[in-house]
């Protein structure tokens, strides 16, 4: 799905990848992250360790895939 999203926004470069990670972070797995907090009483720590997990992994999948294309 990543690939499609990076064809469809033409991204062509490691910099526009590591962009669009970025935002793909902030809008899924920090939002469901916080909420999990909040309503589920997660502790904060263990869930900033699974936001930097999903940070690294998106940043590295969006990088390499829109250097790739």
């Amino acid at each position: 799905m990543i690939a499609v999203v990076l064809d469809r926004l033409d991204t062509t470069g490691a910099d526009e990848g590591l962009l669009l990670g970025l935002v793909l972070w902030v809008g899924f797995p920090v939002v469901l992250l916080a909420g999990s907090v909040f309503h589920e009483k997660v502790p904060p720590m263990l869930a900033a360790i699974h936001a930097g997990d999903w940070l690294v992994k998106l940043l590295a999948v969006t990088a390499t895939l829109a250097v790739w294309q």
